[in-house]
């Protein structure tokens, strides 16, 4: 598929045809910064669907840079309950929002539903009524 080309074939380093697209990126900061220019909130997406090795010492990074980042998307379709479990600590510890089932690309034979994340559960409300009303 077009996501394994781009996440095992273009970008990962150990690829034969991995292509170094750091110079033509934006940062992570500047993401943020726009996403708060826009008026929005700043969440990181699917965690581990990233060929990282460490996802936490990654997280951990990122609130240690200060970057901005408001939240984390806690429940995805393919994490497991206890993926879920991990986040939630970790976004209560390091004071972050909690969002999931969001990443909804529409029907075309996939099987995701929007508000549906880890094991196919319903994404708790308590993610979205933590900052809902700050965006509206």
């Amino acid at each position: 598929t077009y996501g394994q080309f781009l996440r095992i074939g273009i970008s990962k380093k150990t690829s034969p045809i991995y292509f170094n697209q750091e110079e033509f990126l934006i940062n992570a900061k500047g993401v943020v910064d726009l996403i708060h220019k826009a008026g929005g909130l700043a969440f990181l997406a699917h965690l581990y669907e990233y060929q990282i090795d460490d996802h936490i010492k990654f997280l951990q990074n990122l609130v240690d840079k200060n970057i901005g980042l408001d939240g984390i998307e806690a429940s995805y379709s393919s994490f497991s309950k206890e993926q879920q479990e991990i986040i939630e600590e970790f976004t209560k510890k390091n004071n972050l929002y909690r969002s999931g089932g969001s990443d909804y690309h529409g029907k075309d034979g996939r099987t995701e539903r929007i508000g549906y994340g880890a094991e196919g559960k319903r994404i708790p409300k308590s993610y979205i009524e933590e900052w809902y009303n700050l965006i509206n």
